[in-house]
């Protein structure tokens, strides 16, 4: 099965949450960040494998979702540094900025 073949080439999971970062053992499926105690499941179906870019507005990471027969995917994580930066962006058209952004991202 290509999704189990996906699983097994990462070792580890990424924490999410923007304080801790920490790669996770992959063994034994974890649930929660060793470090933080964060949750490494996103809404229950992602999980995020490594880093991938970041910038001005937040972080990507490279995941895997567990709905999809392990597929790849995408997850923007929103992090403005503060609301000078953001400067004459609105939320709702940041947002929709980056709706459409994910549905052209395919992996």
């Amino acid at each position: 099965m290509r999704g189990e073949s996906q699983m097994k080439q990462f070792q580890m999971y990424q924490c999410l949450n923007p304080d801790c970062l920490h790669k996770n053992p992959a063994y034994g499926d974890p649930k929660f960040c060793l470090r933080c105690g964060s949750k490494l499941l996103l809404a229950e179906r992602y999980i995020a494998v490594e880093i991938i870019g970041q910038g001005g507005f937040g972080r990507t990471f490279k995941a895997i979702d567990r709905y999809q027969f392990d597929e790849f995917c995408v997850i923007k994580q929103f992090l403005p540094l503060t609301k000078v930066f953001i400067g004459d962006f609105s939320a709702d058209k940041l947002c929709d900025r980056i709706y459409y952004s994910s549905h052209l991202l395919q992996w």
